[in-house]
Parts: C-alpha cells; structure tokens; sequence
C-alpha cells in the first residue's frame, strides 16, 4: 500500500507519516504542492492519497482531487470546517472527510477500510468485453480500457495485477484465462511472475535485468531473457 501525503504543514506532514509508517503503510512521498502533487500522482502511481484541503501552488487540495477524477481514493484531512468547504470536498467523491487532529486509531482504521473497498470493487467490477476491451470500475465510475494499453500482468497465486500508465487493477482472474486473452497480441512472458507488452518496453537494462516501461521496472527471469532478445530483435520466436 504506497500512500502520497499532499499536506502545506511540514509538522503534520510528518507526523502522519510517521503513523503511516507505523502501522506498515508505504509513504511513497510527501509534497505541500498541488504542482508536485499532479507530477508524484504520475510518476509513483500511489495506491492512496491523504490531503489537506489547502496546498500551496496555485490549486487547492479539492482541486487536485478534481483533477484526479476518482483514480485514486483520496482520504481528506483538513482543519477547515466550513459548510462550504466539505461541499466542495464532497462532490469529488473522496473516502472520507477527517478534521485534525487525527488520532492514530482513526487513521488507520480509515486507511483499512479505504484499502479493502478499493481491492473488493476493482475484483467485482473487472469484466473483459471481448479480446480488445475490458470495463473496470474505478471509484463511481466505470471506465473502458482497450488490452492494448496494459503495460505488464503480475501474477499471484489467484490474483492478478493489471498495470496501466496511470493505475493498477487488481482482478480476481486465472492465469489461463489471461495467456487466451493475450495470446499473439504483443505480451510476452518475461519472469515467471510476469507478462509485458512488448509495445510498451522502453529499454531492457541486461546488466540488472530489468525491463523501463514508463515508470516502472519489471524484472527479467534469466530463462526468459533470451527469448525477449530474439523478439525485440525481430527474429522468430526461440522456445
């Protein structure tokens, strides 16, 4: 669970992410700027954001959210009690509305729930349409995705994670049921956990093994290193 803090006050920024870190949440980043808070949202695709109503940077908190769409949960946490401010922050349809202080017990329990209705909704709602589309609910939207635009599968014992360029999906889906979908459409299997669009690949690092696809880095099994090189060097296939 990776979490970007968007908070204007150093001391409370560090304080929860202090309690973050506690109860074994990742704090990926932490910014006061609505600016960075849009770039972090890109570059770390976090699976949660706490933030403040206010951000230094032009735009407000509320309006980062806006911004966002509902493509991440958002967790708001604020010192302002206004009627007309949680209106605004209510029409982005976040998790929840918290004043400070917040304790460590609210937090956490807050972050819990937001975590497993993020994980139940994304497993309900994934349906493939047919070899080129598939639907997802995100939030209180469902949103079309064409195959094409996965970057790799994570395979998990029964889960599945599907990386976009701006998400990730977790789908309750068998592996089989994946390799027909993907059969002959530009996906490899790389490691044994995982399958990339060739598409997508942006350098393949041999001295690591390591595969760049935007911003993120795949690792590279050395049984199918091989077979990827033949590939991307256009040669037939080597089995």
């Amino acid at each position: 669970m990776k979490l970007l803090i968007v908070e204007d006050n150093a001391t409370q920024a560090s304080t929860l992410g202090a309690m973050a870190e506690e109860m074994n949440f990742q704090v990926a980043a932490i910014t006061d700027s609505s600016t960075e808070a849009l770039r972090l949202v890109k570059a770390i695709h976090p699976d949660l954001i706490l933030m403040d109503t206010y951000t230094e940077g032009g735009i407000d908190g509320i309006e980062i959210a806006e911004k966002i769409k509902n493509k991440i949960p958002v967790i708001f946490i604020s010192s302002m009690q206004e009627d007309e401010i949680f209106e605004r922050a209510k029409k982005t349809q976040p998790f929840a509305y918290l004043n400070k202080p917040v304790d460590r017990q609210t937090l956490q329990r807050t972050i819990q729930l937001a975590t497993y209705q993020q994980t139940q909704n994304q497993r309900k709602n994934f349906k493939w349409i047919d070899d080129t589309t598939l639907y997802a609910r995100i939030g209180y939207q469902i949103q079309k995705f064409l195959i094409s635009s996965i970057y790799y599968i994570q395979v998990n014992q029964k889960q599945v994670k599907l990386g976009f360029e701006d998400r990730q999906l977790d789908a309750k889906i068998t592996f089989k049921t994946i390799h027909e979908k993907l059969a002959s459409r530009n996906f490899i299997k790389v490691h044994r956990s995982f399958i990339v669009n060739i598409q997508k690949i942006e350098k393949v690092d041999l001295a690591n093994n390591l595969i760049q696809m935007g911003s993120y880095k795949i690792p590279i099994s050395r049984r199918n290193k091989k077979n990827l090189l033949t590939i991307l060097a256009g040669d037939p296939i080597v089995h």
